[in-house]
């Protein structure tokens, strides 16, 4: 039987990690720009839009 592995997460549980940062936020934007612009046009070019969009609002 082999001896079970211990796990090691690459981040440990008691370092803080800032998570609201001016990079996050910049790339939140960025994306839901992207996402809200390939809907847009998936929308106008087949005539019909995809329900994924919702869950980017």
């Amino acid at each position: 039987m082999e001896v079970p592995k211990v796990f090691k997460p690459y981040i440990a549980p008691e370092q803080n990690v800032a998570e609201f940062t001016v990079k996050s936020i910049g790339f939140g934007i960025l994306f839901g720009i992207l996402f809200g612009c390939s809907t847009v046009y998936l929308a106008l070019k087949a005539g019909l839009t995809v329900s994924a969009s919702i869950p980017i609002a």
